[in-house]
């Protein structure tokens, strides 16, 4: 997962601040260089402070306590079905846990650019688009049926390797779709939850 296209935008008004740093220490992981932050969750690359090779991880780190009961029932059901998810086009899931009340994700490192980067590089026709695109539907297909909705799926979240192979990210934010939408409702973006997430259906 490489750092992003942009540059990391000012935090918004409202948005928490980052109890991480640089070198820290998250679980066996050692933070290294931040790559997204949002309300919710930061993203890092990190690696195992046992691993002399420092081979790269994505670590997905909560910036709310996981204090309340269905927050800890959301973390760790979303983390037991993420780690049944096996599919070439998903990111795969290498730990979880919850570290001083904060949950972490340990994600496969991705050296790819979004789809949308992608495209435009590549100058994809129209029909190499709808292949392209297919490996997406695949991949959700696969979520849905282990039972997990992406929450989240916008074209940030979706990225090209140089090979050509997608890979689905960000879901460590997934929502086990046997819980509650309302008490998940908090970590949606409207501009991309489905009409029915937003209906609380």
């Amino acid at each position: 997962m490489p750092v992003p296209d942009a540059e990391l935008p000012p935090l918004e008004p409202g948005v928490i601040r980052s109890r991480f740093v640089m070198g820290q220490s998250v679980g066996d992981y050692t933070l290294d260089t931040c790559l997204a932050h949002g309300n919710v969750m930061e993203v890092w690359r990190a690696h195992r402070a046992d691993d002399p090779q420092r081979r790269w991880v994505a670590l997905k780190l909560s910036l709310k306590p996981e204090t309340e009961s269905h927050q800890l029932k959301r973390t760790a059901r979303a983390r037991e079905i993420l780690a049944r998810l096996s599919h070439p086009n998903i990111v795969r899931l290498f730990d979880a846990g919850i570290e001083n009340e904060h949950a972490f994700f340990a994600l496969e490192w991705i050296d790819g650019v979004t789809l949308r980067n992608y495209c435009q590089s590549k100058r994809l026709n129209l029909r190499e688009r709808v292949t392209l695109f297919s490996q997406v539907v695949n991949a959700v297909q696969y979520a849905h049926s282990h039972l997990l909705v992406h929450g989240e799926l916008r074209l940030t979240n979706i990225l090209v390797t140089d090979e050509g192979v997608v890979k689905l990210i960000d879901f460590g934010l997934g929502i086990p779709a046997d819980l509650s939408a309302r008490a998940n409702n908090e970590s949606d973006n409207p501009a991309y939850a489905s009409p029915e997430r937003v209906r609380n259906e």
